[in-house]
């Protein structure tokens, strides 16, 4: 796990791409000592030490990100080409030179397609064996990475079954190691594994860009009744409500609160802080999680980039008192008017 995290920076200049194929036999050989209860208690206990673990963890989530994203991004191109040459009169009308692009493009596509997408899959594998034991979930319901995990599932909800998911219908999907029914029915698992957390529901409808409610309904009648057992479905269904529950509990929060002072918003994310650091050199108030999740990544000040670590931060003790005072103010206006 160590070395899953130091590979990120070799500096090589190819360290980007090297990266993936590293983690791939890494993700392999990992996946093996999974299944050996002595070495899956050993990687359990590792989840511990959290500050190491959560960086494990936050690699985890960017990989799987990029490589989804960039999977489905040529499944897109792959259809696009295969529909064009499926019109015969509109491809053989196009000039040769555009024919020899268009079939190039779509050998490049389905390389990179595939490759993508195969380390897609083990990424959210491991994720579904990872998530399966308690002291694990734990890291992950951490608030520098609960919104991210959040963040991620929901983006795969929206990108598998969302308005533009028939741009993924491509001839052959085995070829391309794409198997969405599977892949759909792993994310909702790891769904499953995260839904008796309370902090994870208003993760779930914190995610503004992809977090969209009708999803999950279209995703259990298209997918995942088929490979749920029925107390899984019920569990589901249940995290579905909580989610609208908490939705609701947000707008209202919102609602009641009304705009949040310039003083009391995190410099990174511009919503009301809960834990206020001082940055030491840029001297900018932000959220700790915030920058937690920040240096997660990048061991800077975001805004001078000077070096910081997550222990030189403090937090603001007078500001946080202010920030709740005032909370508590706004809210029992509320309750009085």
């Amino acid at each position: 796990m160590g070395f899953f995290v130091d590979i990120e920076f070799t500096g090589s200049h190819t360290q980007f791409h090297d990266k993936f194929t590293y983690r791939h036999h890494m993700a392999v050989v990992l996946e093996h000592l999974w299944t050996m209860p002595e070495y899956r208690q050993s990687i359990v206990s590792v989840a511990e030490d959290a500050e190491r673990f959560v960086r494990f963890n936050n690699f985890i989530l960017n990989d799987a990100l990029y490589c989804m994203d960039e999977a489905l991004l040529k499944l897109s191109k792959i259809r696009e080409v295969q529909q064009l040459m499926l019109d015969r009169a509109t491809w053989e009308a196009m000039p040769k030179e555009e024919q020899d692009d268009k079939t190039s493009q779509l050998r490049a596509a389905e390389e990179q397609g595939g490759y993508y997408m195969q380390l897609a899959n083990e990424i959210v594998h491991m994720l579904l064996y990872l998530s399966s034991e308690e002291r694990i979930v734990n890291v992950f319901m951490r608030p520098e990475l609960v919104a991210r995990v959040s963040m991620m599932l929901n983006h795969f909800v929206l990108r598998l079954v969302g308005p533009n998911c028939l741009e993924l219908k491509v001839t052959e999907p085995d070829k391309y190691h794409f198997y969405p029914r599977d892949l759909l029915a792993e994310i909702g698992q790891i769904y499953l594994h995260f839904a008796h957390r309370p902090e994870f529901p208003p993760a779930v409808v914190a995610d503004q860009r992809s977090y969209k409610p009708e999803l999950f309904p279209k995703a259990v009648n298209k997918v995942l009744r088929y490979k749920l057992n029925e107390e899984q479905l019920i569990a589901f269904n249940g995290l579905v409500r909580k989610c609208a529950e908490a939705a609701a509990h947000e707008v209202q929060l919102e609602e009641d609160l009304g705009e949040t002072p310039d003083e009391f918003a995190c410099g990174i994310t511009y919503e009301l802080m809960s834990d206020p650091v001082l940055l030491p050199s840029s001297q900018v108030h932000v959220d700790r999680a915030a920058i937690t999740r920040h240096l997660l990544s990048d061991e800077t000040d975001p805004f001078n980039r000077s070096h910081l670590t997550a222990d030189m931060l403090q937090t603001d003790e007078e500001l946080k008192a202010k920030i709740q005072a005032w909370r508590a103010e706004r809210l029992a206006h509320r309750n009085t008017a």
